[in-house]
C-alpha cells in the first residue's frame, strides 16, 4: 500500500507540475497576446491618425481648387472681366454669377486698377432678379433673369 500511495502521490505531483507548467505557459501566452494587442492597438491608433491627417489635407486641397460648376460659400471662384467692366465667374452651367462691387474695389486696392482676373473664396452670395429699372438690372440682363452677386475674400 505504501508503494501504491507513493505512486499515486508521485503521479499527483507530476500532474501538479504539468498543471503548473501549463498555467505558466498560459500566463506567458496571455502576456504575449496582451502585448501584441497593445501593439496592434497602437498601430491602429497610428493608422487612424494618418487617415485623419490625409482627410484634412484633402479638405484643404479641395478648398483651394477653383469651382466652376457650382458656387457655394467657401468655394474658390475665378472672376474674369467683361467688356462692360463687370467681373463674371468662370463657369460651366452656372451663368450670371457676378463679383460684388465691394470685392472688386478690394481687389483693385490690393492689386491695382488693371485686373485681368480676381480669385478668392466665396463669402456670401446674394440672389436677385433682373427688373425693368436699371438699378435692379445693373448687368443688362433680360427682365426676370435670376443673377447672383458673389462677395469674396480677395486673395
Amino acid at each position: 500500500q505504501d508503494l501504491l500511495a507513493q505512486l499515486v502521490l508521485a503521479r499527483s505531483e507530476a500532474d501538479a507540475a504539468k498543471l503548473e507548467a501549463s498555467h505558466q505557459k498560459a500566463a506567458a501566452d496571455a502576456s504575449a497576446a496582451s502585448a501584441a494587442a497593445g501593439r496592434d492597438a497602437d498601430m491602429l491608433a497610428e493608422e487612424l491618425e494618418h487617415a485623419k491627417e490625409r482627410e484634412q489635407l484633402w479638405k484643404i486641397a479641395a478648398r483651394s481648387r477653383i469651382s466652376y460648376t457650382s458656387f457655394d460659400p467657401g468655394d474658390f471662384a475665378l472672376f474674369l472681366p467683361t467688356s462692360n467692366g463687370f467681373f463674371v465667374a468662370f463657369n460651366r452651367g452656372c451663368p450670371f454669377r457676378y463679383l460684388s462691387s465691394e470685392s472688386l474695389e478690394a481687389a483693385k486696392a490690393k492689386c491695382g486698377e488693371n485686373l485681368s482676373y480676381v480669385v478668392g473664396p466665396v463669402i456670401e452670395i446674394h440672389e436677385s432678379q433682373a427688373m425693368d429699372e436699371p438699378k435692379c438690372n445693373p448687368y443688362g440682363l433680360p427682365v426676370g433673369t435670376p443673377y447672383y452677386v458673389c462677395t469674396i475674400s480677395v486673395q
